[in-house]
């Protein structure tokens, strides 16, 4: 009688999931074309970018040759694309595959990789953005794993 029962409220929550899933397909709203804006300075994979107020930051990345990198760019918002690229505050190392995200006016980066992917990196820095001319980076706890 259990099993039966518990092969009931999966079938209905398989179910359920579906039809949340579709209904919100039937929402979904489309991004329209694709238009090229401002090109980065330079040729880089693996950057990690977040939005702060109305600019966009990338840090870090690496080239063709695997080789890491710690600059950061950053370029305002506008209703047309991405304004020009400025070099921004060093990051405190060299790093790509990293993960930025934003939040009260404070970009976070945690881990990523150097060297090829031969470095797995714990760091956690983070910048409080006044302007985008003034921030620094500060160490945060490393990341757990």
């Amino acid at each position: 009688m259990a099993n039966s029962r518990t092969s009931a409220i999966l079938v209905f929550a398989s179910a359920l999931i579906l039809l949340v899933s579709a209904a919100n397909l039937a929402h979904a709203e489309s991004l329209g074309t694709w238009t090229s804006t401002t090109i980065y300075p330079i040729q880089l994979a693996g950057t990690g970018c977040a939005v702060v107020s109305d600019a966009t930051y990338c840090v870090g990345g690496f080239d063709s040759s695997y080789n890491s990198y710690d600059d950061v760019y950053y370029a305002s918002l506008t209703s047309t694309g991405l304004g020009t690229w400025v070099t921004g505050t060093v990051y405190p190392t060299a790093v790509d595959s990293e993960s930025c995200v934003s939040a009260n006016s404070t970009i976070y980066c945690v881990g990523g990789e150097e060297e090829g992917g031969q470095v797995v990196l714990d760091n956690v820095y983070y910048s409080q953005i006044s302007s985008p001319l003034e921030f620094s980076w500060s160490a945060g706890a490393t990341y757990p794993q």
